[in-house]
């Protein structure tokens, strides 16, 4: 938490902006249009955090909702056959897991890529 004490007004910007589009992508995981919403803010306001300690959220919540957006797609024209639910099951544990481990570490003031 002492990590937090020492953000710019930049880096917490770019922490807050994270935050919003971390949860509004979560939410979607249950609600769909939030997906969306999420992955348009996280979009929208990455260009802000480039050279901070967040930039690396941004990359991940980017990759979360291109990957899973593709994904879930060919999960639903697959749903026919069981290999499509299949997908979508696999899609949405990868997605909770990569957003979860990002709303932790924003919460916690940490960048994405520090193992």
């Amino acid at each position: 938490m002492s990590e937090m004490n020492h953000l710019s007004p930049q880096e917490n910007d770019a922490r807050t902006q994270a935050l919003i589009a971390c949860v509004l992508m979560i939410t979607g995981l249950f609600t769909g249009i939030f997906w969306l919403v999420g992955g348009i803010w996280a979009w929208i306001a990455r260009g802000d955090a480039r050279g901070t300690r967040f930039d690396g959220h941004y990359r991940n919540l980017l990759k979360v909702f291109v990957w899973g957006s593709v994904w879930t797609l060919v999960g639903t024209v697959l749903a026919m056959v069981f290999v499509g639910w299949l997908v979508l099951l696999v899609v949405w544990v990868w997605a909770a897991w990569r957003l979860t481990r990002s709303l932790l570490r924003l919460v916690n003031g940490r960048p994405y890529d520090d193992f």
